[in-house]
């Protein structure tokens, strides 16, 4: 079973209006650390596609697949080929890439100013641009941008 460190690291909270336990996913989980120790290592056949059995390997423990993925820039641990050099940090140095940093959930705000917002129909705009009144669109404020 895949397991991800970088999730697991997640501070999980009660959500006030639904007293839901939540992971909060905007917790920074991950800083790519400059100043590390680390090895080479190449992906064998058995670990082809599976960061979780290299991570096994390396440090006795599968949790730390995503985290050697994300070292090394892969999104996809489907890429992982017989062959490829992975650097790994060695162990004392696991921690340096792993922290926890969030904001409250309860009170996230975001900025009124910059809401996208659509424009009068006699405004200039793009033609694909949302118009005031118009319903084929919804507006995403986490996101800010415009959905049609």
């Amino acid at each position: 079973m895949l397991r991800n460190s970088l999730l697991i690291s997640k501070n999980i909270k009660k959500y006030s209006k639904t007293q839901e336990d939540m992971i909060d996913l905007m917790t920074k989980t991950f800083v790519f650390s400059n100043d590390f120790e680390y090895r080479l290592v190449e992906v064998t056949e058995m670990s082809v596609a599976r960061p979780d059995i290299l991570s096994y390997i390396i440090y006795g423990s599968d949790q730390y697949g995503d985290l050697i993925c994300k070292i090394n820039g892969i999104s996809n641990p489907l890429e992982l080929n017989v062959g490829d050099l992975l650097l790994v940090p060695e162990t004392p140095y696991i921690q340096d890439f792993l922290t926890k940093e969030t904001t409250d959930i309860d009170n996230l705000e975001l900025d009124s100013k910059n809401k996208p917002t659509p424009k009068k129909r006699k405004e200039k705009r793009k033609s694909n641009e949302a118009v005031d009144g118009d319903t084929r669109y919804k507006i995403d404020a986490s996101n800010r941008i415009i959905i049609y």
